[in-house]
């Protein structure tokens, strides 16, 4: 029996307006669709399990509130012997202000080890899995990463984030006063909430706009 063939689907799901930009820059405009984010929605669900489940903040001696969270895995840091040791000094010189929780990636353990790093205030901990990280980034008071996700995972929980890059691809956090770059000044800002991400339905919406009618430019 040859299979049948279903009809290529066109539809793009953006979750934000600059999503959209980017889009329609390429000349995609049809068929575009602006949901929200599913990683809100997939923040939300692990909060909850994550309540229900971890014990790392016992484990770990950790109160809400009471520390930071830190995260350095991206090549453009940990290749670069001089950048590293520049990420390590800030994150030494933010231990002075408050605990730092730093879950250490497995690269980035060995690049530590050959250095025999001993940071001041910094709390190294072995690989976590995600509700366990889910629970720290919820509960931390303020998140120090390279990673792409851990950005946008801090803004769901509500927790503002130091971005230890150049550039971050999520601007609408930086412009909502959730995020900025390490190379960046400390400042007082306004914080807002961010609207396109969506209140945590965007795979519903998804699923709804797959069930409708075909209608033409969106298939």
């Amino acid at each position: 029996m040859i299979p049948r063939r279903l009809p290529q689907h066109r539809s793009r799901f953006p979750p934000t307006h600059t999503a959209v930009a980017n889009l329609n820059a390429e000349g995609i405009s049809q068929g575009v669709h602006l949901v929200g984010d599913m990683m809100f929605d997939a923040a939300i669900a692990a909060a909850k399990r994550a309540r229900e489940r971890s014990n790392i903040l016992d484990a770990q001696g950790l109160t809400q509130g009471g520390y930071a969270v830190a995260t350095v895995h991206r090549a453009e840091n940990t290749d670069d012997p001089e950048r590293l040791n520049r990420v390590l000094a800030w994150l030494e010189a933010a231990a002075r202000q408050r605990r730092v929780v730093m879950p250490v990636h497995p690269r980035t353990r060995k690049l530590l080890e050959a250095r025999r790093w001993a940071p001041t205030g910094v709390k190294l901990l072995p690989p976590i899995g995600y509700l366990d990280m889910a629970m720290l980034l919820a509960n931390a008071v303020e998140v120090f990463t390279d990673s792409g996700g851990l950005q946008k995972e801090a803004y769901f929980h509500r927790v503002p984030c130091v971005t230890l890059r150049d550039e971050t691809e999520w601007v609408e956090t930086v412009k909502a006063g959730w995020n900025r770059l390490w190379t960046q000044p400390a400042r007082d800002v306004v914080r807002h909430d961010i609207a396109e991400y969506g209140a945590g339905d965007a795979a519903d919406r998804i699923v709804s706009l797959l069930k409708s009618p075909m209608t033409e430019g969106s298939f």
